[in-house]
């Protein structure tokens, strides 16, 4: 790619977020020719906010944008969104849920794609979330007939002008099928590529609290 703006967004992290940082920066100058990172903070408890500013200080392609106050997780993904600045965006929560890794396979995708969202193939998420997940994406996907099987993931790479455009209006849960199914609405292209599910690093997956 010529140039990939990743938007991690985030509440009480941190402890993880360091090590989420480099994970995306080796990902992303692996991906892609330029990079950057926006951090987007949901107004956090702890000292995650004191940690994104060392990450900043340290590197001028990591932003941070803190929100004064948690207005959802909705309202933090849009801030992200707007601030992009590179051509590609890839949304994705702060919590190590992911293999940013997995950015790789994603590029064959994106070269015939607008949109590329990633599907579960292992969750190690507790068994409560894994039944709501699916119950939603059985529920959801029909009644909208979404050109994807799994609306829940939040690992999303899209075009920013794209992202830009649609101007999601939800979070959370409804966040993913508003994507699709406005993207799809627009005649843009959209691809599913495989991601794995791992034990979440620090603090709240943002949108499923």
């Amino acid at each position: 790619m010529e140039g990939l703006t990743i938007v991690l967004t985030r509440l009480d992290q941190a402890d993880g977020l360091p090590d989420v940082v480099a994970q995306c920066t080796h990902a992303a100058e692996r991906c892609a020719r330029a990079h950057e990172i926006v951090l987007v903070d949901e107004g956090s408890s702890d000292a995650t906010v004191a940690a994104a500013g060392e990450l900043v200080r340290h590197d001028p392609r990591v932003r941070l944008i803190v929100h004064g106050a948690d207005r959802g997780h909705g309202d933090c993904v849009r801030t992200g969104i707007a601030a992009a600045r590179l051509d590609w965006v890839l949304l994705m929560d702060a919590d190590a849920r992911f293999d940013v890794g997995e950015l790789e396979d994603a590029l064959a995708a994106a070269a015939q794609a607008d949109l590329v969202v990633g599907r579960w193939v292992t969750q190690r998420a507790p068994v409560v979330r894994r039944t709501g997940s699916a119950l939603w994406n059985r529920v959801v996907r029909p009644a909208l007939d979404l050109p994807a099987r799994d609306v829940d993931c939040a690992f999303r790479l899209g075009r920013r002008e794209l992202l830009q455009r649609v101007a999601l209006q939800t979070g959370g849960a409804l966040g993913g099928a508003e994507l699709i199914n406005r993207g799809r609405a627009g005649g843009d292209r959209i691809e599913e590529v495989r991601v794995h599910h791992r034990l979440r690093a620090a603090g709240l997956r943002l949108g499923h609290r």
